[in-house]
């Protein structure tokens, strides 16, 4: 008959091996969660601006009165009505993630008029970007329409 073996834990050998791997894991993950990070909070933002253009356009056709949305370079978005009397949207973009700006040098101003048109009617184009350079597109087209690129 042989003696039972009594198991009540774990040598040091299996506990160092266990702490290795899980080491191991750790340090090739890390960087990937933290890139997987910062995109998924370029595309929420982009979809914060998406959203707010829509939000914008719906306003305007719905108070049947103009309304304009400026993008001030590095991260505020802020909707009004036409004289900046009225304050409808303040959104700041650091909200969604350390360093997303937009990618400007100028305030960016988009205007629809009571229809949804742009006024003027130009397709305007501008980037959202993150601290490591990737960029998300937005294109506003006349018919007031946003589109995420």
């Amino acid at each position: 008959m042989q003696p039972l073996r009594s198991s009540h834990g774990f040598s040091l050998v299996e506990v160092v091996a266990t702490l290795g791997i899980v080491g191991v894991l750790y340090t090739i993950a890390v960087p990937a969660v933290s890139t997987l990070r910062n995109k998924a909070s370029l595309v929420s933002a982009q979809r914060e601006v998406i959203s707010a253009l829509y939000r914008t356009r719906g306003g305007a056709i719905a108070s049947n009165t103009p309304r304009r949305m400026v993008f001030t370079p590095p991260a505020s978005i802020q909707v009004t009505d036409l004289s900046g009397s009225t304050t409808y949207y303040t959104e700041n973009l650091d909200t969604y993630g350390p360093g997303i700006a937009i990618a400007s040098d100028n305030p960016i101003t988009v205007t629809y008029d009571a229809r949804g048109l742009l006024n003027p009617p130009t397709t305007v184009t501008f980037r959202l970007q993150d601290p490591a350079g990737d960029f998300k597109t937005v294109t506003i087209y006349p018919t007031g329409k946003p589109v995420a690129n």
